[in-house]
C-alpha cells in the first residue's frame, strides 16, 4: 500500500487538508506496520519516499 491510497482512505466526497485525530485514527495500525517495517529496513524507507 502505497502513500497515496493512506490518504485516500479518508471517506466522505470534499478535500479534507490537515491532520487530525479522526483522520489518523482509521489507519493508525496501517501506519504502524509501515513504520516498524522501516525500523527494521531502514533502506526501504528510502526507496519508498
Amino acid at each position: 500500500m502505497a502513500l497515496k491510497d493512506i490518504l485516500e482512505m479518508s471517506s466522505g466526497k470534499k478535500k479534507k487538508i490537515g491532520v487530525s485525530e479522526e483522520r489518523i485514527e482509521p489507519v493508525k495500525e496501517t501506519i504502524r506496520q509501515y513504520v516498524s517495517y522501516w525500523r527494521e529496513y531502514p533502506d526501504m524507507f528510502i526507496d519508498f519516499l
